[in-house]
C-alpha cells in the first residue's frame, strides 16, 4: 500500500474480489425474492399489519371473530377481554396459516 492511498492495481484486485462475491449473491437474492412463498409471506405480513392498524385507529373494539377476504388471502381477527383486550390477526391462504400477529390493547371507557 502506498502511504498516500491505494495503487490502481490494489483497487482493481479489490474490485475483482467484490464482483466475484457479489454477482452470485445477486442471483440467489433475486431467486429468493421472486419465490411465491416469500411473496405470499410478505403480503400476509402487510395484511396483518394493516388490520392491526385499523383496530388501533377505531378504538371501539368488539369481542369476537371477524374475517375478510382480500385478494385470495383470508384475514381473521379475534378479539377477547374486557378493558385489556387481546387482539389476534391471522392470515391464511388456501387454508394454510401464513402469519399471525398478537397484541394487547387497553380500551378505557
Amino acid at each position: 500500500m502506498n502511504s498516500k492511498g491505494f495503487t490502481i492495481s490494489e483497487v482493481l484486485v479489490g474490485l475483482a474480489l467484490f464482483c466475484t462475491i457479489a454477482v452470485p449473491l445477486t442471483g440467489t437474492l433475486y431467486h429468493l425474492i421472486s419465490d411465491n412463498g416469500v411473496k405470499n409471506k410478505i403480503i400476509a405480513i402487510e395484511l396483518a399489519k394493516n388490520e392491526m392498524e385499523r383496530t388501533f385507529a377505531f378504538r371501539k373494539v368488539i369481542n369476537g371473530d371477524m374475517s375478510t377476504d382480500e385478494n385470495g388471502f383470508k384475514v381473521v381477527k379475534h378479539v377477547d377481554g374486557q378493558a385489556l383486550k387481546s387482539v389476534t390477526v391471522t392470515v391464511f391462504r388456501n387454508d394454510k396459516k401464513l402469519y399471525e400477529l398478537i397484541t394487547r390493547i387497553y380500551i378505557h371507557g
